[in-house]
């Protein structure tokens, strides 16, 4: 857990120190997006690989389905009464 906190405080240095070099924040951003596509696909590996998980993946996207909607309702549904409550929104 210590190796994270570092990474992500040494992260955090180097994107303060490099913030007004703009070609540099765009070829890391273009690595970060390769990076990200490149853990979404040995995410995909894993769950394709592992025969429970791919036994009860209409069950298991079943309840995603509803935990997503479930959200979207209810972020809905506390945004409306805050407004109210706040008068954000004329």
């Amino acid at each position: 857990m210590t190796t994270l906190f570092l990474a992500i405080l040494a992260g955090t240095v180097i994107g303060y120190v490099l913030r007004r070099r703009e070609k540099v924040i765009q070829v890391i951003d273009r690595a970060l997006w390769g990076v990200i596509f490149f853990f979404f696909f040995l995410l995909g590996f894993a769950i394709g690989r592992n025969p429970e998980v791919m036994d009860s993946l209409v069950e298991l996207g079943f309840y995603a389905l509803l935990l997503a909607l479930g959200s979207l309702f209810g972020s809905v549904i506390v945004t409306a009464g805050l407004n109210r409550l706040f008068k954000l929104v004329a």
